[in-house]
């Protein structure tokens, strides 16, 4: 029961890294639970999500111009 605990703990350091940088806490705790070292090093990786991506003109056909 302890291990569990600890790995449930140990998983919210991936999870919060992402969060900072823009992704999903909650999925990326899931993944840090049953891929701690793989999901850890991946976060550290990870690059930010912009906030407002630019909009795509489309004109009146839904053609992208």
């Amino acid at each position: 029961m302890g291990v569990i605990l600890l790995l449930a703990l140990l998983a919210c350091i991936p999870a919060t890294i992402a969060k900072l940088k823009g992704h999903s806490f909650i999925a990326w705790w899931f993944y840090g639970v049953f891929l701690l070292v793989v999901a850890l090093i991946h976060s550290l990786f990870l690059r930010k999500k912009p906030k407002n991506p630019e909009p795509v003109p489309v004109d009146m056909r839904g053609k992208v111009n």
